[in-house]
Parts: structure tokens; C-alpha cells; sequence
């Protein structure tokens, strides 16, 4: 069976895509994590956190 791409090639665009997850991932926990602290420190109310 003979594949159009060499081995190292195929896997370059799953690499790439679950590499741009995990960032938004991390990206999103850190947010989560100061969001509290935030709106204590700017004095805003839950509505115009967001």
C-alpha cells in the first residue's frame, strides 16, 4: 500500500492543529484563574466582566 505523503509529513498537520489547542487551553485556564482578581482589582460587577 503506497501513501501519498512520506510518514513524517502526515503527522505534521495533527502536530500542528493539537499544538493550537493546547495554547487556547492554557490560554483559557489562565484567564479563568485571574478573572477573579481582576474584577476585584478594577471594582467591575460580573456583568461587565464580560
Amino acid at each position: 500500500m503506497s501513501y501519498p505523503f512520506p510518514t513524517a509529513r502526515r503527522w505534521a498537520f495533527p502536530a500542528i492543529i493539537s499544538s493550537g489547542l493546547l495554547l487556547i487551553g492554557i490560554d483559557n485556564s489562565i484567564l479563568h484563574t485571574a478573572l477573579p482578581t481582576l474584577r476585584r482589582e478594577l471594582g467591575t460587577t460580573a456583568h461587565q466582566a464580560l
